[in-house]
């Protein structure tokens, strides 16, 4: 039985290389080994877990789960972005993920930072607005962010999906 399995014909074989060739997973291989696509074009880094918000569409509006304050250590984002400029990427940067990038104190030193060491990508943030000033956002621009997105929401936005 083991030797039927690894036994094709010739037409079993051109089958299986058929498949392969229009699986992603063989296209994207076969772009990385002759460099046609990069291996990623944006990341997101949430340098905290910290939200001013409790949206019921996010896991900060969770009833009944309390996530700990926590912070990114600063050796960890250092050295993110210096293999990031190791590799000369030039795709999309965004210091956040499911959080509020204003909670941290860190996030224009550190946009500063990502406008330095790999000055071939471009930056986007996003904030639910709460702690965005007028010279906040100016500081966002000055520091290296390019595109900056206000998404607010109010309560009355979303229906609370956890009563």
């Amino acid at each position: 039985m083991f030797n039927r399995l690894f036994t094709f014909g010739k037409n079993q074989l051109r089958k299986v290389r058929s498949f392969l060739r229009k699986s992603a997973i063989y296209r994207a291989i076969y772009r990385l080994a002759y460099n046609k696509t990069p291996l990623f074009d944006h990341i997101l880094i949430q340098t905290n877990n910290r939200c001013t918000k409790k949206c019921s569409f996010c896991w900060y509006g969770m009833k009944g789960v309390d996530i700990p304050d926590d912070e990114m250590p600063q050796w960890l984002f250092y050295k993110i972005i210096d293999d990031l400029a190791g590799i000369n990427y030039s795709g999309r940067v965004s210091l956040f993920e499911m959080n509020e990038p204003l909670t941290d104190p860190r996030i224009f030193e550190w946009v500063r930072y990502v406008n330095k060491k790999i000055p071939k990508s471009w930056q986007m943030l996003v904030t639910n607005g709460d702690l965005l000033t007028e010279d906040k956002a100016i500081k966002f621009f000055e520091s290296g962010v390019d595109y900056l997105n206000i998404s607010s929401y109010s309560d009355n936005d979303y229906p609370d999906a956890n009563k």
